[in-house]
C-alpha cells in the first residue's frame, strides 16, 4: 500500500491513525531513575542513548532527559554508557546511581568544529550541500539493511496539556523489517510483547477522540491527517523518511529520494562529532511555502507555512545518522523575525535517528510530534432519551441548569421529520429537563418512530432534532457555547535491542493487524527474554 498525500483548504497533509486504547498486561518491578542534564547550561537532554556496556541493551531519555533502567541490572554490576548527539559520551557505574534517586547525570558538549576540507582526486575541495545530500540519498541502499533484521523497543503515545502528560499509551513491541529494499507497509511485520493504558496518567476522553474535520470539535489548523486502520503505531512508522526514502511520507519531504533537494534550499553548518565520528550537518529549509489546492477561488487564502530542518551525515560512509525537521504555519500573519520555535505555530515535527552497527545503520529512535486544537463546551447535553411511559424527552445536562433567559418552553425546540412539536411543559428535575409535546403528538410520533425507523436513526437531524438555547449553568457558562484548547501530540519509539539477522520466520498468527488500533484484539506474544525489556515511562509532570 502506498500513502498519498492530501490536501485540506490549503493545509498540509499528514497522516494519521485513530487508537481506542484497552489495559492489556503491564509491567512490574523497580527501577532506578536518572535524568541526563547539559553540563553548562543544566537542561535536560532529550533522546539522549542510556545502554548497558556489555548487553546492547538500553533506553533513550524523555524530553525532560529523564529515563529508568530495572534494579536488577545494578545488581549485576552494570555500567552504562550515554551518548548523545553533540555531546562527549559519558560511562557511569550503575552501582553509582541510588535507588531513591534523582541521579543527575552530566553530558559536555562537544565543541563546535569547522567544515573540513574533503579530498576529492588529487585536490581538496569542500563538497557543495546539494552534494553531500544527494550523495547521502545515492548511498541509502549501500549503508542501510537490505536483508532482513529485527529490533526490540519502546513505543508510546501521549499528549502534553500545559506541563502535564495525559492519554499515555504504552507498548513494547519486536519489529521485523524486511530490509530497506522492501515496501515497509507491506512487508514488516509487527509482534505486541505488551500494551497499557497507563492509568496512572489523567485521562482526557474528548481529547483521545480521532481528528473531526466534519465538527472541526479536534482538528490540526491548516493540516489534515489522514487514517489508515486506526493503528497508530503505523502513523508513527511511515514518517521515517529514510526507511520509506521512495514514497510519500510527509508533506515538503515527500518522496525523500526525488524531491527532498527540489523542495529546499540547503546549506553547510559547522561540522559535528558522533561517537568519535566526523559529521556533516546540512541545514534544509523552505521559504514561505505557499498551498492554494483552489486557484480559481475568488476567496483566495494565502496559506504560509516554512519548514526547516537538519540532516547529520558521516564524512567516511555518508549515512544519514539524523534527521530533524519542523513545520510552522505562518498563515496568520507571523513575522519572520519573531522566534521561529513558537508552539502556537508549530504544526509538526519528526526526529529521526540511526546508528550504527556492523558496517549498516539501524533505527535508535524516530519522534513524530503534532500540535491540535480540541473545542470543548464547559456545559453541554450529555444525553437525551425518549420516555414512552411518560410521553415525553428527557435532556439530561453536563452541570445543573439554572437558569432559562425567558423561563419559557421557547427555550426548547424539538423538531420531528423537520416540523415543530409543541411542548405543552418543561419540567426541571436536578440535571434533567423533561420535555412533554402534547400527548397526542407525541404517541403519534412514538408509533411512526418504532414502526418506520430503526432506533439508531431516532436522534438524526432528519428525524427527530434538538435545538437549546438561553440555558445557563450555575458557573454562568451558556450551554454549548465552546472553547478552544491546545494540545500538544506525541507518538515514539525507542529501540532498546538490535538483531542484525532475522531469519527465523514469523508466526502469522502472532503478527499484529496494521488495519486495526494496536489496543484492539491484537495478539501478545510472550517471549523468553521478555524480561530483559522495560518501559520508560515518563513522569506526569513534566520538570
Amino acid at each position: 500500500m502506498y500513502f498519498k498525500l492530501m490536501a485540506l483548504r490549503g493545509g498540509i497533509c499528514l497522516l494519521l491513525f485513530c487508537i481506542q486504547s484497552v489495559c492489556l498486561q503491564g509491567q512490574a518491578g523497580e527501577f532506578v531513575q536518572g535524568s541526563v542534564v547539559d553540563l553548562n547550561t543544566q537542561e535536560p537532554v532529550a533522546f539522549a542513548t542510556v545502554r548497558l556496556k556489555d548487553r546492547a541493551l538500553g533506553v533513550i531519555t524523555n524530553p525532560d532527559g529523564g529515563f529508568r533502567i530495572p534494579l536488577r541490572f545494578r545488581e549485576l554490576e552494570e555500567i552504562l554508557i550515554i551518548s548523545c548527539l553533540g555531546y562527549q559520551n559519558r560511562e557511569v557505574r550503575f552501582s553509582d546511581l541510588t535507588s531513591a534517586g534523582p541521579n543527575r547525570v552530566t553530558l559536555t558538549p562537544q565543541p563546535l568544529l569547522l567544515e573540513e576540507a574533503v579530498v576529492l582526486g588529487k585536490r581538496k575541495r569542500p563538497p557543495s550541500p546539494r552534494r553531500i545530500v544527494k550523495r547521502a540519498i545515492e548511498k541509502i541502499p549501500e549503508n542501510y539493511p537490505v536483508e532482513p533484521f529485527a529490533y526490540v523497543g519502546y513505543y508510546r503515545d501521549y499528549q502534553q496539556k500545559g506541563r502535564e502528560y495525559v492519554n499515555l499509551n504504552e507498548a513494547l513491541l519486536r519489529v521485523t523489517d524486511m530490509g530497506f529494499g522492501t515496501n515497509d507497509f507491506e512487508g514488516t511485520q509487527v509482534q505486541l510483547y505488551d500494551y497499557r493504558e497507563n492509568t496512572q496518567f489523567r485521562r482526557d476522553t474528548l481529547a483521545e477522540k480521532p481528528y473531526n474535520y466534519a465538527s472541526r470539535d479536534k482538528i490540526i489548523q491548516n493540516a489534515y491527517l489522514y487514517g489508515y486502520g486506526g493503528n497508530e503505531w503505523n502513523i508513527l512508522r511511515i514518517h521515517d523518511a529514510i526507511r520509506n526514502y521512495r514514497i510519500n511520507t510527509f508533506s515538503f519531504v515527500n518522496r525523500f529520494e526525488k524531491d527532498l533537494l527540489p523542495n529546499h534550499s540547503v546549506s553547510r553548518k559547522n561540522d559535528a562529532l558522533v561517537n568519535g565520528k566526523r559529521m556533516f550537518v546540512i541545514s534544509l529549509e523552505k521559504s514561505r511555502p505557499t498551498i492554494d489546492p483552489y486557484p480559481m477561488s475568488k476567496n483566495k487564502i494565502d496559506h504560509k507555512f516554512r519548514a526547516e530542518g537538519s540532516l547529520y551525515i558521516s564524512q567516511d560512509s555518508y549515512a544519514i545518522h539524523k534527521l530533524v525537521y519542523k513545520v510552522f504555519d505562518e498563515t496568520g500573519g507571523k513575522s519572520s523575525r519573531e522566534p521561529k520555535e513558537s508552539a502556537a505555530d508549530l504544526l509538526y515535527e519528526v526526529a529521526i535517528e540511526y546508528n550504527e552497527e556492523g558496517g549498516r545503520m539501524y533505527p535508535n529512535y524516530i519522534s513524530f510530534h503534532n500540535v491540535f486544537t480540541l473545542r470543548r463546551a464547559p456545559f453541554y447535553v450529555k444525553d437525551i432519551t425518549l420516555d414512552f411511559e411518560n410521553k415525553c424527552f428527557i435532556a439530561e445536562f453536563s452541570n445543573d441548569p439554572v437558569l432559562l433567559v425567558d423561563k419559557t418552553v421557547s427555550n426548547f425546540v424539538v423538531k420531528f421529520k423537520r416540523k415543530r412539536l409543541k411542548l405543552d411543559q418543561v419540567v426541571r428535575i436536578k440535571d434533567r429537563y423533561h420535555l412533554f409535546p402534547d400527548p397526542d403528538d407525541f404517541v403519534q410520533m412514538a408509533h411512526e418512530l418504532t414502526t418506520s425507523y430503526d432506533e439508531s436513526a431516532y436522534f438524526s437531524p432528519d428525524v427527530l432534532e434538538f435545538n437549546f438555547s438561553g440555558i445557563y449553568d450555575r458557573k454562568g457558562n451558556e450551554l454549548h457555547q465552546y472553547k478552544s484548547e491546545q494540545f500538544h501530540q506525541y507518538r515514539e519509539f525507542f529501540t532498546q535491542r538490535i538483531s542484525p539477522e532475522a531469519h527465523t520466520p514469523v508466526d502469522p498468527d502472532q503478527v499484529m493487524n496494521k488495519n486495526a488500533p494496536i489496543s484492539r484484539n491484537q495478539p501478545l506474544v510472550m517471549p523468553s527474554d521478555f524480561q530483559d525489556y522495560w518501559m520508560n515511562t515518563p513522569l506526569k509532570i513534566m520538570e
